[in-house]
């Protein structure tokens, strides 16, 4: 009895069919040499998959095809009368949408930002909220401390980053404010320290205060073409913006084991 030959698994995302044609599968191989018909004869190969499914069979097309793997924030759109067009030809990509903020100024802080921020829409899930991304400079450490939280209005990803930076300072923050003249009580040094901690907890507060402009948000999205910001829900209330930062930045209880268990 022959033994049965193993295979590993294709690598493209999310199949698990054996890879019996090099590295993929029989159908992914189909759907390649299908591709490179389609471009070789100037027509469209339109995708036979679910729709939620199409932004990463095309950019794997495309890859596949360009050598150039599109961006994860972009969205794949087709210049072609098939809507779901997997021919990299007829393949165009929409960036996020800047905000028109002032260039290098987090807008969470105030700080210099030289990275940036992705804010992707709560109503929509999957695939379909990369067609709705805007981008917004941030420095790294509120984008740090963002992370992965998906919020999609700015205030509340000012709100949930103003808490968080209230924790990650909360030392500096508890610092005693002393008056010049408590200070000739102490000695050059000690009172260095002091003055250092003052100085250290003014500027966390200058960053807790940030935009001094109550209007700084909405030039911005005006700027950017957004009409109405609110609609569209990039800017809500600061009530709201707080209630919603206070549940996600809210402890965890966490069940501790009793002391007695096995």
């Amino acid at each position: 009895m022959k033994p049965t030959q193993e295979f590993s698994p294709c690598i493209n995302e999310g199949c698990n069919l054996p890879a019996t044609y090099g590295d993929k599968c029989r159908a992914h191989r189909q759907v390649e040499r299908r591709i490179q018909q389609a471009i070789e004869d100037g027509t469209c190969y339109a995708y036979e998959g679910r729709s939620h499914g199409y932004q990463a069979e095309a950019a794997h097309a495309y890859y596949v095809e360009m050598s150039v793997a599109p961006s994860t924030w972009e969205w794949i759109t087709t210049t072609c009368a098939t809507p779901l067009c997997l021919n990299p030809e007829h393949m165009a990509f929409k960036a996020p949408k800047k905000l028109a903020y002032p260039s290098y100024i987090c807008i969470y802080c105030g700080r210099s930002g030289y990275t940036v921020d992705h804010l992707l829409p709560r109503r929509l899930g999957g695939e379909a909220k990369r067609a709705y991304v805007v981008t917004v400079p941030a420095c790294g450490t509120c984008n740090s401390l963002l992370g992965d939280t998906l919020t999609w209005s700015i205030t509340e990803r000012r709100a949930i980053c103003h808490a968080r930076l209230r924790r990650k300072y909360r030392k500096i923050l508890n610092h005693f404010e002393y008056a010049e003249s408590d200070l000739k009580e102490y000695g050059p040094t000690l009172r260095k320290a002091i003055v250092r901690g003052m100085e250290d907890k003014a500027e966390v507060m200058r960053m807790l205060d940030w935009p001094i402009d109550p209007l700084y948000d909405d030039r911005a999205c005006e700027k950017a073409g957004i009409g109405d910001p609110y609609e569209v829900g990039l800017i809500i209330s600061m009530v709201e913006a707080n209630r919603i930062a206070a549940e996600v930045t809210a402890p965890r209880n966490r069940e501790r084991m009793p002391r007695d268990a096995a």
